[in-house]
C-alpha cells in the first residue's frame, strides 16, 4: 500500500504541475487573484466535504483513516484534471484527426491550447473522449475498491453490511461528483474563452488546425472557385499544411507594400481593437496592432478590409502574409527586425567608444548612436534627463545591450529598461529619436504611481530610485548581493555621531559606523536675503570644492534629530554621482536656491579637500550634467552629455539635441553630475 501511494502520489504531483503550467500558460486570467481564489475555494470546498465525512463516521464509532484524509483529495484533484484534458485529445482524435502526437508522461494537457470556439464541436470532442475514459476508470475503481482502496477509507473491523452500503453510497457519490466536476469545468474554460477575459488563442498549430476545418466545411467546387480568383484580398482557406508554408520574398508579392517610415515599435504592443497584449501582430503596410492571424481575429479581418497583406509577430519577429497564412522569409526584411529587437555582439559593444559613428534615418537627417532625443508624452522630461545620465555610465550601457546578462530576471522594469538602452544606442533605426512609452509604464507599476507620464517628479527622487528598483530586481531582492549598478555607483562612507547626539545620546564614546551610497548629496548655503547696490538680488557662487568638504572627515554636520556627525570617504565608486540639493520644502511652499557651483569638467581630484583611501585613483571627469530649469515645481529638466568618442559636449533636452561649449556646461545651474573616475594619467 504504502509502494501504491507513493507511486500515486509523484506521478501526480508531476501532472499537477504539467496541468497548472498549461492551464495558466493558456488562460492568463486564472493567473489573477480571482483566478487564484476560484482555485482556493475548489480546494477548500473539497477539504471541507472531506472533513465532514471524516466527522459524521466518528460521530458513528467508525473512523475513516488519515491516509484517506490527506491523500485522497489531492489524488482525486488530480485524476479529475487528467480526465478533462484527456477527453479532449480523445475527443479531437475521435473525430478524424488524426495527428495525435500526446505522450505518456504529458496525456491531455495540450488540449488547453487547441480549445475550437464552435460550441456542437467543443460538446462532440468531450463527449465523445469523456465517456469512454469515464467507463474505463470506473471499471478500475470498481475492480479495486473493495480490495485495495476501501481499507483506506473505513476500518475493515465494522460489519458486512455497512462496508457494502459505504461502497455503493461512496461509490454513486462519487461518480456524479466526478462527471459535475468535469462538466462544470469544462463549461467555466468555454466560458472563459467566449467572454473575452482570456484572449489567449490557439497556437500556430491550432490555427492552422483552424484553417483547416474551416476549408473541410467548404464544398469543393467553392474551394477551386476562391483559388482560381484573381481577386488578393479573398480570404483563402488553405489546409494546414499550406498554412504552415514559409515562402521567400520573390514568392511574396506584397513586400514591396511595406512603409517602413509607419513603423514605429516604442509604444506598448497591444491591439488595437481590443487592447490584448497577447499574440499581437504589426501591420507592416500601416503600423497598426492587431491580434492573431487566424480566421475572425482582427489582424485577419484589417488585411480584408484594408488589403494589407504583411504582418509581423511581436513576439519573435516573423513575417506573415494575411489572409494566406504563410510565413515569409527574406533579406530584406531584417531590418524591420533588428528595429523592432536590437541585438549587439560583443565586438559591437566594446568598438562603442572606439569610432566615431553617425547613423542616417529614412528621411535623410543624420543622428548619433547612444545620444539620441527621447519623446516628452506629457510631463516625462525628468526621466528622459536621468536616462540619457545613466546611459553614460559604460558598465550600466554594456551590460544592458547584452539581453544574455539578464536573461533570468523576470522583472518588466529591467527589461523595458534593457529595450530602451539598446533603441537608444541602435545603429540602424528608422528615426533619430525614441518614445520611452513602455518603459515609463513599467516605471509607473513598480514605483505604485509615484512617477507618472503626465505629472512632474524631482529628477534626484526619480535617480535614486530608478538605481535601487534595478539594483532589487538584479538581485531578486537580496539587496546585499553584487548587481552591476553597486558595482558601477555604490561608494562606502565612514559616518561618526558625537556622544550624547543621535544614535550616540545614551553613549560615552563616538559612535562609528560604515555605510554605503548611489549618489552623494552636497548641501547649498543659504540663498542671501538682501540687495546689492543695484536693488538686485545677489545670486552666490560656491565651488565644488567647498561642498564636497563636508566629507574630509572633520566638518561636522548638525542635525536635531541624528546629531552631529562627520563623514568620510573610505571606498571610491568608479562613477562618483553627486546630488546638489537645490530645493527645500517651508510651511507654505517647494523653494529652489539659485546659487551657482563652478566646478571643473576634467580631473576633480578629491585628495584636494578630503583624505581618500590609499591606492585608489581619486580624479574624475564629468561626463554628464543635469540641469533643472525655471520654478521649482514648473521647471523642466535637460542634460549636458559628453561624447566621449568625439570630445565634444551636447545639450540633450527631450528630442532636441545641439553641440554646446565646454564652457556653457562649467556656467550651469548644475543640479545632478556623473564622474567617471580615471586613472592618474586621465583616462578614462
Amino acid at each position: 500500500m504504502t509502494v501504491y501511494w507513493s507511486v500515486g502520489a509523484l506521478c501526480g504531483c508531476v501532472g499537477y504541475y504539467n496541468l497548472l503550467a498549461e492551464t495558466t500558460a493558456s488562460f492568463p486570467a486564472l493567473q489573477t487573484r480571482g483566478g487564484a481564489a476560484l482555485a482556493a475555494l475548489a480546494l477548500i470546498a473539497i477539504i471541507f466535504l472531506k472533513v465532514a465525512l471524516y466527522w459524521s463516521a466518528r460521530r458513528m464509532d467508525r473512523p475513516l483513516s488519515l491516509a484517506s484524509l490527506i491523500v485522497f483529495p489531492l489524488a482525486n484533484a488530480l485524476f479529475e484534471g487528467c480526465i478533462l484534458l484527456f477527453a479532449f485529445d480523445a475527443g479531437r482524435w475521435l473525430l478524424a484527426e488524426k495527428d495525435w502526437n500526446v505522450t505518456p508522461w504529458s496525456i491531455g494537457f495540450r488540449a488547453l491550447d487547441e480549445i475550437s470556439t464552435d460550441d456542437r464541436r467543443m460538446w462532440r470532442e468531450f463527449l465523445l473522449g469523456f465517456g469512454p475514459s469515464m467507463l474505463v476508470f470506473i471499471a478500475a475503481y470498481a475492480a479495486l475498491w473493495e480490495d485495495y482502496m476501501l481499507p483506506l477509507h473505513v476500518d475493515l473491523e465494522t460489519p458486512n453490511k455497512f462496508v457494502k452500503a459505504m461502497v455503493l453510497v461512496h461509490f454513486a457519490s462519487l461518480g456524479t461528483y466526478w462527471v459535475a466536476g468535469d462538466v462544470a469545468t469544462f463549461m467555466a474554460l468555454k466560458w472563459l474563452n467566449e467572454v473575452g477575459t482570456v484572449v489567449a488563442r490557439s497556437r500556430e498549430e491550432s490555427e492552422g488546425e483552424a484553417e483547416a476545418g474551416a476549408g473541410r466545411r467548404d464544398s469543393a467546387a467553392d474551394a477551386e472557385a476562391r483559388l482560381d480568383s484573381e481577386d488578393d484580398d479573398a480570404p483563402l482557406f488553405t489546409t494546414s499544411k499550406a498554412s504552415k508554408a514559409v515562402r521567400s520574398g520573390a514568392e511574396c508579392p506584397y513586400l514591396d507594400t511595406i512603409s517602413r517610415k509607419n513603423l514605429d515599435f516604442d509604444f506598448e504592443k497591444c491591439c488595437s481593437v481590443s487592447l490584448s497584449p497577447v499574440n499581437v501582430y504589426a501591420c507592416l503596410v500601416c503600423g497598426k496592432y492587431f491580434q492573431g492571424r487566424a480566421p475572425s481575429t482582427h489582424a485577419f479581418t484589417h488585411s480584408l478590409e484594408a488589403g494589407h497583406h504583411v504582418f509581423m509577430k511581436l513576439a519573435d519577429g516573423r513575417v506573415y502574409c494575411l489572409p494566406d497564412g504563410y510565413e515569409v522569409r527574406d533579406r530584406s526584411l531584417i531590418d524591420i527586425q533588428r528595429v523592432l529587437d536590437p541585438c549587439f555582439s560583443i565586438e559591437a559593444v566594446e568598438g562603442l567608444d572606439r569610432e566615431v559613428r553617425w547613423a542616417r534615418t529614412l528621411e535623410g537627417g543624420e543622428y548619433m548612436p547612444g545620444l539620441v532625443g527621447l519623446n516628452n508624452m506629457r510631463a516625462n522630461d525628468y526621466a528622459n534627463a536621468v536616462i540619457q545620465c545613466l546611459v553614460r555610465a559604460r558598465p550600466i550601457r554594456d551590460f544592458f545591450l547584452r539581453p544574455e546578462n539578464y536573461a533570468t530576471c523576470s522583472s518588466r522594469l529591467v527589461r523595458r529598461f534593457g529595450e530602451l538602452v539598446r533603441k537608444v544606442w541602435m545603429p540602424a533605426a528608422f528615426k533619430g529619436h525614441v518614445s520611452p512609452h513602455e518603459f515609463m509604464q513599467a516605471v509607473q507599476e513598480s514605483s505604485d504611481k509615484r512617477f507618472l507620464i503626465e505629472k512632474p517628479a524631482d529628477c534626484a527622487a526619480f535617480f535614486s530610485w530608478l538605481l535601487n528598483a534595478l539594483h532589487c530586481d538584479l538581485v531578486k531582492g537580496r539587496r546585499k548581493q553584487p548587481s552591476v549598478i553597486t558595482q558601477t555607483f555604490q561608494g562606502e562612507l565612514l559616518v561618526t555621531t558625537e556622544a550624547g547626539t543621535g544614535k550616540a545620546a545614551k553613549m560615552s564614546q563616538n559612535l562609528e559606523e560604515k555605510t554605503s551610497f548611489l549618489m552623494l548629496a552636497l548641501q547649498l548655503p543659504p540663498t542671501p536675503l538682501f540687495k546689492d547696490a543695484l536693488e538686485k538680488v545677489i545670486i552666490p557662487q560656491v565651488s565644488i570644492f567647498e561642498l564636497l568638504a563636508k566629507f574630509n572627515g572633520e566638518t561636522v554636520t548638525d542635525d536635531i534629530k541624528l546629531g552631529r556627525r562627520t563623514f568620510r570617504l573610505t571606498r571610491l565608486p568608479p562613477y562618483l554621482i553627486v546630488h546638489v540639493a537645490r530645493f527645500s520644502r517651508n510651511q507654505f511652499f517647494l523653494e529652489k536656491n539659485p546659487t551657482l557651483v563652478s566646478f571643473p569638467i576634467k580631473h576633480l581630484d578629491l585628495s584636494l579637500v578630503c583624505p581618500v583611501p590609499p591606492s585608489q585613483p581619486c580624479t574624475y571627469s564629468l561626463v554628464a550634467n543635469l540641469i533643472h530649469e525655471g520654478r521649482a515645481e514648473e521647471g523642466s529638466c535637460l542634460a549636458h552629455i559628453h561624447r566621449k568618442v568625439e570630445n565634444a559636449w551636447f545639450e540633450v533636452q527631450d528630442l532636441r539635441t545641439t553641440e554646446v561649449l565646454p564652457q556653457i556646461v562649467e556656467l550651469s545651474q548644475t543640479y545632478m553630475q556623473v564622474y567617471e573616475r580615471t586613472d592618474k594619467g586621465g583616462v578614462a
